[in-house]
Protein backbone atom coordinates (compact mmCIF):
# COMPACT_ATOMS: atom_id res chain seq x y z
CA UNK A 1 0.00 0.00 0.00
CA UNK A 2 1.24 3.46 -0.81
CA UNK A 3 0.03 6.67 0.74
CA UNK A 4 -1.69 9.43 -1.15
CA UNK A 5 -0.77 13.03 -0.64
CA UNK A 6 -3.58 15.32 -1.63
CA UNK A 7 -2.74 18.28 0.58
CA UNK A 8 -3.07 20.54 -2.47
CA UNK A 9 -6.82 20.00 -2.29
CA UNK A 10 -9.07 21.78 0.18
CA UNK A 11 -10.98 19.81 2.77
CA UNK A 12 -14.15 20.53 0.79
CA UNK A 13 -12.63 19.11 -2.38
CA UNK A 14 -11.58 15.97 -0.50
CA UNK A 15 -15.07 15.56 0.98
CA UNK A 16 -16.61 15.84 -2.48
CA UNK A 17 -14.05 13.48 -4.01
CA UNK A 18 -14.60 10.87 -1.29
CA UNK A 19 -18.38 11.22 -1.54
CA UNK A 20 -18.41 10.68 -5.31
CA UNK A 21 -15.76 7.94 -5.24
CA UNK A 22 -17.63 5.96 -2.59
CA UNK A 23 -19.32 2.78 -3.82
CA UNK A 24 -22.20 3.39 -4.08
CA UNK A 25 -21.90 7.15 -4.46
CA UNK A 26 -23.11 9.15 -1.49
CA UNK A 27 -25.34 12.17 -2.03
CA UNK A 28 -24.94 15.34 -0.01
CA UNK A 29 -28.25 14.52 1.67
CA UNK A 30 -27.04 11.04 2.66
CA UNK A 31 -23.78 12.42 4.05
CA UNK A 32 -25.69 15.10 5.95
CA UNK A 33 -27.95 12.45 7.49
CA UNK A 34 -24.97 10.27 8.45
CA UNK A 35 -23.18 13.18 10.12
CA UNK A 36 -26.31 14.71 11.66
CA UNK A 37 -26.17 18.08 9.88
CA UNK A 38 -28.19 19.79 7.16
CA UNK A 39 -27.52 19.32 3.47
CA UNK A 40 -26.61 23.00 3.29
CA UNK A 41 -23.80 22.32 5.79
CA UNK A 42 -22.35 19.67 3.47
CA UNK A 43 -22.67 22.09 0.54
CA UNK A 44 -20.84 24.73 2.57
CA UNK A 45 -18.03 22.28 3.38
CA UNK A 46 -17.65 21.30 -0.27
CA UNK A 47 -17.74 24.87 -1.63
CA UNK A 48 -15.32 26.16 1.00
CA UNK A 49 -17.87 28.50 2.53
CA UNK A 50 -17.21 26.64 5.78
CA UNK A 51 -13.52 25.79 5.93
CA UNK A 52 -13.41 23.66 9.06
CA UNK A 53 -14.73 20.26 9.98
CA UNK A 54 -13.91 19.03 13.45
CA UNK A 55 -14.94 16.94 16.41
CA UNK A 56 -17.80 14.50 16.06
CA UNK A 57 -18.72 15.83 12.61
CA UNK A 58 -15.22 15.05 11.34
CA UNK A 59 -15.30 11.53 12.79
CA UNK A 60 -18.79 10.83 11.45
CA UNK A 61 -17.99 12.22 7.99
CA UNK A 62 -14.78 10.17 7.76
CA UNK A 63 -16.61 7.02 8.79
CA UNK A 64 -19.49 7.62 6.36
CA UNK A 65 -17.02 8.25 3.52
CA UNK A 66 -14.79 5.27 4.45
CA UNK A 67 -11.68 7.44 4.79
CA UNK A 68 -9.54 8.49 7.74
CA UNK A 69 -9.99 11.79 9.54
CA UNK A 70 -6.34 12.48 8.67
CA UNK A 71 -7.10 12.17 4.96
CA UNK A 72 -10.09 14.51 5.19
CA UNK A 73 -8.16 17.10 7.18
CA UNK A 74 -4.74 16.97 5.55
CA UNK A 75 -5.01 14.87 2.39
CA UNK A 76 -2.42 12.38 3.61
CA UNK A 77 -2.70 8.68 4.33
CA UNK A 78 -4.27 5.81 2.41
CA UNK A 79 -5.73 6.55 -1.01
CA UNK A 80 -9.45 6.36 -1.53
CA UNK A 81 -10.56 2.77 -1.78
CA UNK A 82 -7.44 1.37 -0.09
CA UNK A 83 -7.85 -0.55 3.13
CA UNK A 84 -6.94 1.43 6.21
CA UNK A 85 -3.40 0.70 7.41
CA UNK A 86 -2.65 -2.06 9.86
CA UNK A 87 0.57 -1.74 11.80
CA UNK A 88 2.70 -4.87 11.72
CA UNK A 89 4.32 -5.89 14.99
CA UNK A 90 7.68 -7.60 15.31
CA UNK A 91 7.40 -10.96 17.02
CA UNK A 92 10.23 -12.16 19.22
CA UNK A 93 11.53 -15.72 19.16
CA UNK A 94 9.36 -16.58 22.17
CA UNK A 95 6.22 -15.35 20.37
CA UNK A 96 5.75 -12.17 22.41
CA UNK A 97 5.16 -8.92 20.59
CA UNK A 98 8.08 -6.60 21.21
CA UNK A 99 7.65 -3.11 22.48
CA UNK A 100 3.95 -3.32 23.30
CA UNK A 101 2.50 -2.97 26.77
CA UNK A 102 0.22 -5.59 28.23
CA UNK A 103 -2.67 -3.13 27.82
CA UNK A 104 -1.85 -2.62 24.11
CA UNK A 105 -1.80 -6.38 23.54
CA UNK A 106 -5.15 -6.77 25.31
CA UNK A 107 -6.67 -3.97 23.21
CA UNK A 108 -5.27 -5.59 20.06
CA UNK A 109 -6.97 -8.86 20.90
CA UNK A 110 -10.31 -7.11 21.45
CA UNK A 111 -9.81 -5.10 18.25
CA UNK A 112 -9.29 -8.30 16.26
CA UNK A 113 -12.69 -9.57 17.43
CA UNK A 114 -14.50 -6.54 15.94
CA UNK A 115 -16.02 -6.50 12.48
CA UNK A 116 -14.06 -4.64 9.77
CA UNK A 117 -16.63 -1.82 9.95
CA UNK A 118 -16.21 -1.55 13.71
CA UNK A 119 -12.42 -1.59 13.35
CA UNK A 120 -12.60 1.25 10.81
CA UNK A 121 -14.87 3.29 13.08
CA UNK A 122 -12.60 2.72 16.07
CA UNK A 123 -9.53 3.70 14.05
CA UNK A 124 -11.20 6.95 12.95
CA UNK A 125 -12.11 7.69 16.56
CA UNK A 126 -8.60 6.94 17.85
CA UNK A 127 -6.99 9.07 15.12
CA UNK A 128 -9.29 11.91 16.04
CA UNK A 129 -8.47 11.57 19.74
CA UNK A 130 -4.75 11.49 19.01
CA UNK A 131 -5.01 14.61 16.85
CA UNK A 132 -7.05 16.48 19.45
CA UNK A 133 -4.54 15.50 22.15
CA UNK A 134 -1.64 16.72 19.99
CA UNK A 135 -3.54 19.97 19.40
CA UNK A 136 -4.21 20.30 23.14
CA UNK A 137 -0.52 19.76 23.89
CA UNK A 138 0.38 22.58 21.48
CA UNK A 139 -2.01 24.95 23.25
CA UNK A 140 -0.60 23.93 26.65
CA UNK A 141 2.97 24.59 25.46
CA UNK A 142 2.04 28.05 24.13
CA UNK A 143 0.13 29.11 27.24
CA UNK A 144 2.24 27.27 29.80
Amino acid sequence: MWACKMSYMSIGQRIRQARLAHTPKITQQQLAAAVGVSQSSVTQWETGETRTLEGENLVRAAFALSVTAEWLLYGTGPCLGEPLPVKKVDVAANGDEMGLSRRALMLGKVFDQLSPEQQDALQVLLNSLAQSKAFGNEITKKTG
